[in-house]
C-alpha cells in the first residue's frame, strides 16, 4: 500500500491497523487539501460516490485499493485509511 500511495505521490507516513487497513494521518488542514487535490486529480484512483451524504468521507478506489478521506474540521483530525480490496475487511 506504501508504494501506491508513492505512486500517487502522497509521502505521508502511516501505519497498519489491526483492520488490515494502511492509516495516515494527516498534521493539519492543509495537509488534508493536499491529498484532497492528489486524489481527485490523479489518474489512479476514481471518485467511488457512495450514494451517502457523509460530507466528513470521501470515498475513491484504484484497481487494487480503497481509500477513504475522512475529516473532522471541528478538532482538527484529518487521515487517509487504504484498504486492499482482497483483505479481509472488505467485504
Amino acid at each position: 500500500m506504501k508504494e501506491f500511495l508513492k505512486k500517487l505521490g502522497i509521502d505521508y507516513p502511516g501505519e497498519e491497523n489491526e483492520d488490515l487497513a494502511y492509516v495516515v494521518t494527516l498534521p493539519d488542514s492543509d495537509a488534508y487539501s493536499k491529498v484532497f487535490s492528489i486524489l481527485d486529480n490523479s489518474s489512479l484512483v476514481h471518485d467511488a460516490d457512495t450514494g451517502g451524504f457523509d460530507f466528513d468521507v470521501l470515498h475513491y478506489e484504484s484497481e487494487n485499493y480503497l481509500l477513504d478521506l475522512y475529516s473532522d474540521y471541528d478538532n482538527d483530525e484529518y487521515r487517509l485509511e487504504v484498504i486492499q480490496k482482497d483483505s479481509e475487511l472488505n467485504l
